[in-house]
């Protein structure tokens, strides 16, 4: 049986939910995650052709198309604590021919740069303030005269 066919069988005994029951929201993202995760169906439109099914036939009112829509590539980029395709078995997990597209993985985070010590040395030796550092004041409020180094509202503010 392929992970489509087991899907819909598992579809089949999931009940569906009423509008204004407490939970109903969750309980359609739950489902929604363990078709595409605990299947790994990783087509969005496969995975949204066996919600429809679900949601015309047992959820009272139904879904609208446009929050379906809304739920399936949240539930395929949705985080889990368990592996994808445990709805499978063990030797059916992750393998290609189970999915049209393999999930692609987040890029590596770009690393932090490296601090600049002879700033950070100035800051805490001279006691520098942001004003010396980057030519602006903290406040910028610009109804302040009194302070010497801050600029007027209508100069570049730090952000």
């Amino acid at each position: 049986m392929t992970p489509f066919e087991r899907a819909q069988r598992y579809l089949e005994k999931v009940p569906g939910v009423i509008n204004g029951e407490r939970g109903c929201h969750s309980r359609t993202f739950k489902t929604a995650i363990t078709i595409v995760q605990g299947y790994n169906l990783s087509d969005e439109e496969t995975a949204l052709q066996l919600l429809r099914d679900w949601n015309r036939k047992k959820c009272d009112p139904p879904w609208s198309e446009y929050e379906l829509r809304h739920k399936v590539p949240h539930a395929l980029r949705a985080g889990s604590r368990r592996e994808r395709g445990w709805l499978l078995g063990a030797s059916a997990r992750l393998t290609p021919e189970l999915s049209d597209t393999a999930r692609p993985r987040a890029p590596a985070p770009k690393p932090w740069p490296e601090p600049d010590l002879a700033l950070i040395d100035r800051v805490v030796t001279d006691g520098i303030t942001s004003y010396d550092v980057c030519g602006k004041s903290p406040t910028q409020s610009g109804d302040n005269p009194s302070h010497p180094k801050e600029k007027r509202h209508d100069q570049t503010r730090i952000g």
